[in-house]
């Protein structure tokens, strides 16, 4: 474990849209995961965008939504879909996050902090990050129960898994650095060092500009290795 730790939200810094939108479009594709429910997270998606809730509104429902559509469902099946989408989740990988985990993993420890579910979000790890906090969608007897067990959604919920994570490794976070884009970001990104708002959205881009935040913000792809390399003296 390196003296210092990157924290990542995985949805828009680095994956450019969202992985769980992505893993679940494909399985109710193949009849995998019912229509019912894909229809009611696709409504959150279409409210989101549309302005009628909040990103933050919006997140703990679509999660729900996706973990009921499970109920039922073996945790084997759903992991065994995992490791085949990993080929179309390198395609929705950003440009430069191969790269930017390559920067940086002689820094830092590599951790993803998403609300995505940990079966999608964790195949990160299989383009260099080290470990994954994430949302879990609760199991028992080796049966998906319907129900989200561990969620990594608010501001609260990821301060506290990147505080806890970061606290049980000795490593303090004001030496650490995070990556956010949207407002549920905003507690982790105000407790460490070093704060970068990587593409970010729209909430959070109104945010730092509301709020005065001295994070560095980042809007364009083909910016982002150089800002980074710059703002960290690399």
């Amino acid at each position: 474990m390196k003296g210092r730790i990157a924290f990542f939200d995985v949805d828009g810094p680095l994956i450019n849209g969202y992985c769980n939108t992505e893993f679940f479009r494909v399985l109710a594709e193949k009849g995998v995961f019912p229509k019912k429910e894909w229809d009611a997270a696709q409504k959150i998606t279409a409210d989101f965008r549309a302005g009628r809730i909040s990103y933050v509104q919006s997140s703990p429902l679509y999660i729900g939504a996706l973990a009921a559509g499970l109920e039922g469902k073996k945790e084997t099946e759903i992991l065994k879909e995992a490791r085949r989408f990993l080929p179309h989740f390198k395609k929705i990988l950003r440009p430069y996050a191969s790269g930017l985990l390559s920067l940086l993993k002689p820094h830092f420890t590599l951790v993803s902090v998403s609300a995505s579910n940990r079966e999608v979000a964790g195949l990160m790890e299989a383009f260099g990050m080290d470990y994954t906090i994430a949302s879990a969608y609760e199991v028992r007897d080796g049966i998906y129960t319907g129900r989200v067990s561990f969620p990594v959604i608010s501001p609260r919920e990821k301060l506290d898994a990147v505080s806890e994570f970061a606290s049980e490794r000795g490593i303090e976070l004001g030496k650490c650095i995070a990556f956010g884009d949207s407002p549920s970001d905003e507690m982790m990104l105000d407790a460490v060092g070093k704060a970068f708002a990587l593409m970010p959205n729209a909430e959070l881009h109104e945010l730092i500009a509301k709020k005065g935040k001295k994070w560095v913000e980042i809007v364009r792809e083909g910016d982002a290795i150089a800002i980074i390399r710059k703002e960290l003296g690399f």
